[in-house]
């Protein structure tokens, strides 16, 4: 069962009506599971600044697998961090952290942020 992780912009647009991003979300999760790291999470709970945003991201998150962050994540996205910036390539910080889940995990990051492609040995599939 093919597994994936997804950041929090293909999980905005689902949440803004983008009909690709729901497309993509819900074939998703017909494959297998869809995790969402804790940080992309908190993304998006940081925006619910409504009840009717609250229960949107509620509603969402409850149909993922939020991973929790963990110290092994946390030596790999410093690790990234020192590598990437000793080549003139600094991604956001919460991109590293988030594409070190994928990377712990083996799995691919849907995303529609292209600071990803910095990341080497990250599988991106790009949500158009």
């Amino acid at each position: 069962m093919p597994a994936i992780v997804v950041d929090s912009s293909v999980l905005i647009d689902h949440l803004r009506g983008v009909a690709r991003a729901t497309e993509f979300l819900e074939r998703e999760r017909r494959r297998g599971p869809v995790h969402v790291p804790a940080l992309a999470a908190w993304e998006l709970w940081k925006g619910a600044t409504s009840a009717r945003r609250r229960a949107g991201v509620h509603d969402l998150l409850s149909s993922v697998d939020v991973d929790p962050f963990a110290p092994a994540m946390a030596q790999l996205a410093g690790e990234l961090h020192v590598r990437l910036r000793a080549i003139g390539r600094t991604p956001p910080s919460y991109d590293v952290l988030i594409a070190s889940h994928a990377l712990l995990r083996g799995l691919p990051l849907a995303t529609r942020d292209r600071d990803y492609s910095a990341v080497p040995g990250l599988q991106v599939v790009t949500v158009d």
